[in-house]
């Protein structure tokens, strides 16, 4: 799900983006056990026009991961991070 806002008009906008879904791992950390995980992600993000149809994305957030206490060890991992990037308008 996300939800955008037009900061300035075709040049600036805000978003928020939640997600979850499930995932396989072979390997783990001593906090978890692998099989069936579930990654759950919160990024709040701005997206600036650098020129004509060039924009730059940049995107902070926080991510979960658990196996939603369907087996042991389930601790839980939590790591924040911050993505970016350019992306092209293509018409």
């Amino acid at each position: 799900m996300v939800t955008r806002q037009e900061i300035i008009t075709n040049n600036f906008s805000v978003y928020i983006m939640l997600g979850t879904g499930p995932h396989y791992i072979f390997g783990s950390p001593d906090r978890q056990i692998s099989g069936f995980i579930f990654s759950d992600n919160l990024f709040i993000g701005a997206q600036v026009r650098v020129w004509e149809k060039l924009w730059l994305d940049i995107r902070p957030g926080f991510r979960h991961i658990s196996n939603a206490e369907t087996r042991h060890p389930n601790l839980g991992i939590n790591s924040f991070n911050i993505n970016f990037g350019f992306f092209l308008e293509i018409e």
